[in-house]
């Protein structure tokens, strides 16, 4: 079962019941798989939380509601996002995936006026980005892009 990919205690526990193991029986293996390390909430937080910052596409918000679903302590994603996440790098990510948003729009031909200004923010604070941050890179970026392509001279 963990060849696959690694499991947080709760997903092997979960797997352990819903094929038919008696509780104590689950009890016993999660234990025994703890001390041989096989399962490590905190090792498998750490190497996702990484893996999410190398893609750059989520958010730290989306990334600390998935660790939790996964059945992550609270305590362990807290520190976990603490050690890796800064402002900085939201800031980073939230540029790149508004900036995959825009090109997005412009290969469709779609015009940037408010409307469509408002559907990419509401798209990517869904997201999990700060709505504070959201706008400040948007304007930046669009300011931007507006300087770029002439419409502000």
């Amino acid at each position: 079962m963990l060849s696959f990919s690694p499991l947080t205690r709760k997903e092997l526990k979960k797997r352990l019941y819903t094929r038919g193991y008696a509780a104590e029986e689950i009890g016993e293996t999660l234990q025994k798989a703890e001390q041989f390390g096989w399962i490590d909430d905190a090792s498998l937080a750490q190497a996702w939380v990484q893996e999410c910052i190398r893609k750059k596409r989520n958010s730290k918000m989306w990334v600390r509601q998935k660790l939790l679903l996964r059945g992550v302590k609270r305590s362990i994603v807290e520190a976990t996002l603490d050690s890796f996440w800064s402002e900085s790098l939201e800031r980073e990510i939230l540029l790149k995936v508004l900036q995959k948003e825009l090109a997005k729009r412009e290969h469709q031909g779609v015009s940037f006026g408010l409307k469509e200004r408002s559907r990419v923010f509401q798209r990517i604070a869904r997201k999990g980005f700060p709505s504070e941050m959201v706008q400040a890179v948007m304007d930046d970026e669009l300011g931007r892009l507006d300087q770029t392509n002439g419409v502000n001279e």
